[in-house]
């Protein structure tokens, strides 16, 4: 695939960036590799995707209504309205990537590149499916295809994400997200485990689906809104570089970078891959748990 001159530095810096980290954590540089790719993917496609919404202005004024409201910006005016051939050429890079990176899910990825060509799979619906507690499409489509549910939805959600950073291209700046105030992103409403602390300028949340940076408070939880301090547990990793949330009310958790004592530039879209050892220690925190609670 072909990119343009701001894709091109991107690449660089990510690549780069993967370079570095590898350097510094070997065992990560697999996944550090296909998110970086699934990034690329992701911003090299929105662009086009951009140009293809049907009335973007009307998009960019409903986002005014999320301002200190508490549902984000597709749902109230839902996933965009794309050709059948868009969203199959956006599943079917998906998968290229997937199969470049997961050579050991080739036989399933055939098959669902497969049905791309014909007329049932409808793509916006699966990726409106994947989004919600009872996936209930996802699973059928998992099931006529003799693929795993999680390989679908995994798709499905990849798929989606150019959609919604071209979403996050059209109203970013042109709403106002120190009014939003919810731990789920004001574009798409997913939930992220991922922050971040700015130098001289607060504590932000990072979808990790489109993107979208916003204020949030560390000290509340982004889950269930817990604001009792005494019921968040704080661990600090590598010097405080890291730290790791986790909320005794709703045991979720959340990771936090703080950018005044990270000494070189690392992109933040790859924060959630860089902090995977937080992942691994939240985890076993929690499960510690509830093994005291059952005995």
């Amino acid at each position: 695939m072909m990119c343009d001159i701001g894709m091109e530095k991107k690449f660089e810096l990510l690549l780069n960036a993967v370079e570095r980290l590898s350097s510094e954590d070997p065992n990560l540089e697999p996944s550090l590799l296909f998110y970086a790719d699934l990034l690329l993917l992701r911003d090299e496609l929105s662009g086009s995707v951009r140009e293809k919404i049907e009335n973007p202005d009307k998009i960019v004024e409903k986002s005014k209504e999320i301002e200190g409201g508490e549902k984000p910006l597709t749902e109230i005016t839902g996933i965009p309205t794309l050709d059948q051939a868009t969203w199959r050429n956006i599943m079917a890079e998906v998968i290229e990537v997937v199969l470049k990176h997961r050579k050991g899910l080739s036989t399933e990825l055939e098959k669902v590149k497969e049905s791309l060509d014909g007329e049932d799979l409808d793509i916006r619906k699966l990726a409106e499916s994947s989004l919600t507690e009872e996936p209930n499409y996802v699973k059928e489509v998992a099931s006529k295809l003799d693929v795993e549910v999680d390989l679908i939805q995994a798709l499905a959600l990849w798929t989606v994400q150019p959609v919604f950073k071209a979403i996050r291209l059209l109203v970013e700046g042109k709403m106002d997200v120190n009014k939003w105030h919810n731990g789920f992103c004001p574009i798409c409403g997913s939930y992220t485990r991922t922050g971040y602390i700015a130098r001289d300028r607060g504590q932000f949340l990072k979808c990790e689906m489109c993107g979208m940076e916003w204020p949030f408070q560390m000290l509340t939880c982004p889950f269930c809104g817990n604001e009792d301090k005494r019921m968040i547990e704080i661990h600090q990793v590598d010097g405080g570089r890291f730290r790791l949330y986790i909320c005794r009310v709703c045991s979720n958790y959340w990771k936090v970078v703080d950018e005044e004592l990270v000494e070189e530039s690392i992109p933040r879209d790859l924060y959630p891959v860089w902090t995977f050892k937080l992942d691994e220690m939240a985890e076993e925190i929690l499960s510690e748990a509830q093994e005291s609670k059952e005995d």
